[in-house]
């Protein structure tokens, strides 16, 4: 049986650059039913409020998260990872990277919204610390979906 040879390049998590949007928005495409729009995430590069980090290995992006900063707290406003490299950690790398940034602002305060169905995302956040703290009642569309509020505090 053959096997696939194993990546020579080191994988890493970088800030996240124009030149990146393709392979950002081709992940958002296939991971959400409502994907932000390229010009969302233009407006995100530009703002100083906000910090985009990208995954990547020597097949190229494989996932992002973006974060937006207000005074002492910190909104992780979306995160993914192409369908093929899920369930591979680095969702939990992306996270822990976003994490370390909001350490290193003084934030005191993590938040974001996930949907109630996504109990992957929602295991995820759990094992860092988040917990439920409310609930956005027909945040999602397509289809129509409640978000729950999840927040962690940070030392």
């Amino acid at each position: 049986m053959a096997t696939k040879p194993q990546s020579e390049a080191k994988p890493t998590i970088v800030t996240m650059r124009y030149g990146d949007l393709e392979e950002v928005c081709r992940i958002e495409r296939e991971s959400f039913t409502s994907p932000w729009p390229w010009d969302a995430f233009t407006r995100s590069l530009e703002d100083p409020g906000s910090v985009g980090l990208v995954a990547r290995d020597d097949t190229g992006v494989v996932g992002y998260v973006i974060c937006w900063f207000f005074m002492d707290y910190m909104l992780v406003a979306n995160l993914a990872v192409r369908s093929e490299s899920r369930s591979s950690g680095w969702g939990s790398r992306l996270l822990e990277a976003a994490l370390q940034v909001a350490r290193q602002e003084g934030v005191r305060e993590v938040l974001l919204d996930v949907r109630v169905s996504n109990l992957k995302a929602i295991r995820l956040y759990e094992r860092f610390g988040f917990r439920v703290v409310g609930r956005r009642r027909h945040y999602y569309t397509r289809p129509v979906e409640d978000a729950l509020v999840m927040m962690r505090q940070l030392p």
